[in-house]
């Protein structure tokens, strides 16, 4: 707005205009790109001077750039809330498996039956029942990381290095070409769950 109003002012000044102040008044006026502040403008009719014109712009321009980071912070506000938040219940039918599409009730367990020790290798492993390949021309993927709210930060700490003991997930320091962005998700008894959307699972 600043820049406008001074590039308005050198102009006028190579013009033979008797009261430079309205000129410049009428053409933020007619030149103002937001309808919001236009409005504005127009509602203090004659009385309008430039002086504050300009003040009325400078408070939308102001009120327009904290809007848009209050916009911002609900965003990512939102990426880490618990999914139960935004989850709407539906009519209950029998759900469809994502991977294999057969049907199951929603109270039905999904561990693998303890009487198969011979497939299950341990936690998250399924011995011989699948393998990922990746095309040799897969492209490299590095997701940018989300925002950790700080409290909890604590609880990602403890649940990382839990992960860890458990050899689950280990401490990378060197440079990586595949980062996977992560949510939390807390749990009733206000444990977290830590959810990552693997590249792997793009269409590589």
């Amino acid at each position: 707005m600043d820049k406008f109003i001074t590039e308005l002012k050198s102009l006028v000044k190579t013009c033979s205009y008797n009261n430079d102040s309205e000129r410049i008044h009428d053409k933020i006026v007619c030149c103002v790109k937001s309808a919001i502040i236009r409005k504005k403008l127009l509602a203090k009719g004659d009385g309008l001077i430039l002086e504050r014109a300009i003040t009325i712009c400078h408070a939308c321009e102001t009120t327009q750039v904290q809007l848009k980071m209050f916009e911002e912070k609900q965003e990512t506000k939102q990426e880490v809330d618990p999914v139960s938040r935004n989850w709407k219940r539906s009519a209950f039918k029998t759900p469809e498996c994502y991977f294999c599409g057969w049907q199951y009730a929603r109270n039905h367990s999904t561990s693998a039956p303890k009487g198969h020790d011979d497939v299950v290798g341990g936690i998250g492993m399924l011995s011989g029942y699948c393998k990922i390949h990746l095309k040799d021309n897969a492209t490299t993927r590095v997701h940018s990381a989300r925002k950790v709210p700080r409290v909890m930060k604590d609880k990602l700490r403890n649940e990382l290095v839990h992960l860890k003991q458990l050899g689950i997930v280990e401490k990378v320091i060197e440079h990586t070409k595949w980062v996977n962005a992560m949510a939390i998700v807390e749990k009733k008894d206000e444990s977290i769950h830590l959810c990552i959307n693997p590249v792997i699972q793009q269409s590589n």
